[in-house]
């Protein structure tokens, strides 16, 4: 099952799954709970609105994103334990900071800056079921998927435990 909940944070094909927290009020019960980035490419001028509140010109790049929840449906007689994604944006262009495209790297650069993420995330507006909901980058669900997968990499690693083979009973003891 931990292999299955790595996999949740690691979509094939993608660079990244940015796990989200749960919007409280927001109507929907199933709600979107990663941002999957499936691209980054070509660099432009564009303009942005800054954490300050002003509109800049920046460094921005285009990007390949979509809005899903995913969920681990558990091991039932005759089928196996398997990830389900529910779409609530198919991959969908959308221009994006220089800066947020060097965090999505790797889940300890989005822990690190949270607080741009989230700024950024917040700009996200939606239309139909999803009007009004807000994107929220949740970093505990970062930290927890790093810690699985040092867990995974310790066991990986792991010697084998090395196991003295028991007398035979017919032997007689060698001195």
């Amino acid at each position: 099952m931990q292999d299955l909940t790595i996999k949740l944070y690691e979509p094939d094909n993608c660079m990244i799954a940015i796990p989200l927290a749960k919007a409280p009020g927001f109507t929907l019960s199933i709600q979107p709970n990663f941002l999957i980035v499936h691209n980054i490419f070509d660099k432009t001028m564009a303009d942005f609105i800054h954490t300050s509140g002003k509109v800049v010109e920046m460094a921005m790049m285009n990007s390949l994103l979509s809005l899903v929840h995913r969920e681990i449906l558990p091991e039932k007689p005759g089928k196996v334990a398997e990830i389900r994604e529910i779409v609530f944006e198919k991959p969908f262009n959308q221009l994006i900071p220089k800066k947020f495209f060097d965090l999505v790297d790797s889940h300890q650069e989005l822990i690190d800056d949270a607080d741009f993420i989230n700024f950024y995330l917040n700009l996200f507006e939606f239309r139909g079921c999803l009007q009004d909901f807000k994107l929220r980058y949740d970093p505990e669900l970062s930290e927890y998927y790093l810690l699985l997968k040092e867990e995974a990499r310790n066991k990986a690693n792991a010697q084998p435990e090395v196991v003295e083979p028991l007398p035979d009973p017919e032997t007689p003891p060698q001195e």
